[in-house]
């Protein structure tokens, strides 16, 4: 946040006849710039893998040279997952939503990161390799 004042800031206080004509012409040319750099920069920099970790969400890993598709399913997620057939809601796009694999773990933010994957020695792979090795154990109950 920077100190310069605002063309409005400076006419409300009255400092516009004490400071010169070009002032004001200065601090509108610096807004419209650091405005045209904000609009510049790409929205989806904050989503990231963790974003989706702790928010939900569907991402793609990359591990061997395979691509295994994986899903974080929040409470949220898995609710209405589990009331499709019986209670469709209006304006709820439910391709939008996570999908429920065969194999999942729940993680510390108490959501479900599920894996597409072929046997569970891949999945487990595939979890120590987004989670950490060691810290969680894959498994293929119900959610």
């Amino acid at each position: 946040m920077s100190n310069n004042l605002s063309l409005k800031k400076i006419q409300s206080l009255g400092m516009s006849k004490y400071m010169s004509t070009q002032e004001p012409e200065k601090s509108i040319s610096k807004a419209l710039l650091e405005q045209e750099q904000l609009l510049n920069q790409k929205e989806d920099k904050g989503i990231d893998l963790d974003y989706i970790l702790l928010h939900g969400g569907k991402f793609t890993h990359k591990l061997d040279g395979k691509s295994f598709s994986c899903s974080v399913l929040t409470p949220s997620d898995i609710q209405l997952l589990s009331n499709i057939e019986n209670d469709i809601e209006q304006g709820i796009e439910y391709s939008d939503l996570p999908v429920k694999y065969k194999w999942h773990v729940r993680t510390a933010h108490n959501n479900f990161l599920c894996v597409k994957a072929r046997d569970i020695k891949i999945a487990q792979k595939v979890v120590d390799s987004v989670l950490g090795k060691g810290l969680y154990s894959v498994s293929s109950s119900h959610i």
